[in-house]
């Protein structure tokens, strides 16, 4: 594929840049549900939610589980910029399921919507987004 038909992205963390590629599309948690972003997308600055992103090159996908953080789209170019990110391939299922069953037994003994419990909830929330993720990895 040339240039023409892809499109460039850029996945930044605070620790390290995990993509720097040009790709067929990106998919993404945005805040109103998930949004695609082809070549040639219209420009855009917007925020996303916790989940998975997924991109594609040559028909090959690629996913990475992200806290959230906001995109930017400009001139064929897509910039991530996430809080918090892992490959799916990076992730410990052991430990990610560690984590959740965590999680579920202390979450009980929190008060039903307070702070500590919104916390607790988001905590649980991407431990299940890591358990998906790292199965799908290996297989």
């Amino acid at each position: 594929m040339n240039s023409v038909e892809q499109i460039q992205l850029k996945v930044i963390a605070p620790d390290r840049i995990l993509v720097d590629s040009m790709v067929d599309s990106v998919y993404l948690p945005g805040t109103e549900g998930e949004m695609g972003i082809m070549p040639e997308h219209m420009n855009l600055l917007t925020a996303m939610n916790m989940g998975e992103v997924l991109y594609t090159i040559n028909g090959e996908d690629t996913y990475i589980v992200i806290d959230g953080g906001f995109v930017q789209v400009k001139n064929n170019e897509v910039i991530l910029l996430v809080e918090n990110a892992s490959f799916d391939r990076e992730i410990d299922l052991e430990e990610a399921s560690r984590r959740r069953k965590d999680v579920e037994a202390n979450l009980k003994d929190v008060k039903t919507g307070s702070q500590e419990f919104m916390a607790m909830e988001m905590q649980l929330h991407r431990a299940m987004l890591d358990i998906s993720s790292a199965k799908r990895a290996r297989f």
